[in-house]
């Protein structure tokens, strides 16, 4: 993989072949000097490297057995990955083909791991279907072995080109050598897990009843409600402050928490960074729309991030919401909070404080994985790519956002399939079809900044995705 480097690389090695003899692609992209140098002249789309990994993870979802399950979750994630990092290497935007004369400018290593990681997927992804189809128990077994079969196909043409470029072998070797690894480590992980598991109890859970509180749903509902639209900047951290409020008194009602360190934290962060900006911008220059024109210098940003983190940090998290069961369901929140405000107004004090708060993510994602709570593996993404909202961070993180709170109380996957409905399966499709599309939006966007810590993210989905089949929510 590489990082943003090869973008220039790859369009200087483009505009030097623009004396050779251009042919036109099926699509109509012009493609220069590919008669010459034998490339082939298909060019990848982008967006539907985005969109391939989708009906997998819906396939993964209708496999009633728990290899072809884990086999479509892991493809989809190793395709996704390998995608988002071949458009990153090229800057490429959402919605632009590939040209192969571009990526054939890349690194030969970064090339070969970028081709390995998508015939890997497509490899994982026919293992899924083949497994549903030789050990098929019904119609729905059956259905997920043809998506996954064709998603398998789809994935090999659309990434054909980058195949050939790389080397038929070569990249056949990457893809098995990657395999072989991420099974090692994951399985070492996975023995060390259950050792620590095993010498433990399983935690106990919150006691008392849970009694309904239709006043302080409706002042978290309202207060949620402000900080996702309205335009000003007082009624944003206004409502983010009755929000975790409402959210306090509803834990205490079911106690699950005494003291109110979440709402004071959370006001008292919001209520710095609010007062630090009206300083600055006055009194006219905190409408969200004028924010961005404040005269904020770098250090201020640094500063004021750290305080809206700090008081949007506490929203990921999971809690449990009066007779709601727990989960992340105040993400959305948090979300707001950093795009609206962080990402919009201080762009230079996101970035200087990424290197602090995706580490973070990364910790919480393997948190997640380890104790296998999707859900909050999902809420610690949305956390990451709000600080890295180039591409695809941003939406991949309200995607993951609304995946993390329409997931909640599930369940676990064995009771899911022992209560099958038409409406729960056909909600449970559009759910992992939302956070594969949230995931490979958010890998476009780390890839971007962080390759490291992404790599490492990646790492707790794919551990996350075997015990998936097992996993509570």
């Amino acid at each position: 993989m590489q990082q943003g480097s090869g973008g220039g690389a790859a369009a200087d090695h483009r505009f030097s072949l623009r004396l050779s003899t251009p042919s036109a692609t099926a699509e109509g992209v012009v493609i220069w000097g590919s008669d010459r140098l034998g490339i082939d002249s298909t060019a990848m789309p982008a967006l539907l490297t985005l969109l391939l990994p989708l009906p997998l993870a819906v396939a993964a979802v209708l496999a009633r057995l728990p290899p072809a399950r884990r086999l479509g979750w892991l493809g989809a994630l190793a395709f996704a990955l390998g995608a988002a990092s071949v458009r990153v290497a090229l800057r490429l935007p959402l919605d632009q083909a590939a040209d192969p004369l571009w990526v054939a400018a890349l690194p030969t290593l970064s090339l070969r791991i970028d081709a390995g990681l998508q015939l890997l997927g497509a490899m994982l992804a026919l293992g899924s279907g083949a497994w549903s189809a030789l050990r098929s128990r019904s119609g729905i077994d059956r259905a997920s072995a043809v998506i996954a079969v064709l998603t398998a196909v789809a994935m090999i043409v659309v990434a054909g080109p980058l195949i050939r470029i790389g080397g038929y072998l070569p990249t056949l070797a990457a893809a098995t050598a990657l395999g072989i690894g991420a099974a090692f480590i994951g399985a070492t992980l996975a023995l060390v897990r259950d050792r620590i598991s095993a010498s433990r109890g399983k935690p106990p859970s919150p006691r008392g009843s849970a009694p309904r509180s239709g006043r302080w749903s409706l002042a978290l509902l309202v207060g949620g409600l402000a900080v996702l639209f309205t335009p000003h900047l007082d009624l944003v951290f206004g409502g983010a402050i009755v929000a975790a409020a409402a959210a306090y008194a509803l834990q205490r009602r079911v106690g699950a928490v005494r003291l109110p360190i979440f709402p004071a934290v959370v006001a008292g962060a919001l209520g710095f960074a609010g007062y630090y900006l009206h300083v600055i911008a006055g009194p006219d220059g905190v409408w969200l729309a004028a924010l961005p024109e404040a005269p904020l210098s770098a250090a201020a940003q640094a500063l004021i991030v750290a305080a809206l983190a700090l008081g949007a940090v506490g929203f990921f998290v999971f809690r449990p919401l009066g007779s709601l069961p727990p989960g992340p369901w105040l993400a959305p929140i948090g979300v707001a909070l950093l795009l609206r405000v962080g990402a919009e107004a201080l762009p230079l004090g996101m970035d200087g404080w990424r290197t602090v708060t995706i580490p973070i993510g990364v910790a919480a994602a393997w948190a997640a994985a380890v104790t296998r709570r999707p859900l909050l593996l999902a809420s610690a993404a949305a956390w990451m790519a709000c600080f890295a909202p180039a591409g695809g961070g941003a939406a991949g993180a309200w995607i993951l956002a609304l995946v993390s709170v329409g997931g909640a109380g599930v369940g676990s996957a064995a009771r899911r399939l022992a209560t099958a409905t038409f409406a729960s399966t056909a909600r449970e499709c559009v759910l992992a079809a939302l956070a594969a599309l949230g995931a490979a939006l958010a890998l476009d966007g780390l890839l971007r900044a962080e390759v490291f810590y992404t790599v490492m993210s990646a790492g707790a989905a794919a551990f996350s995705a075997v015990y998936i089949s097992r996993a509570d929510t």
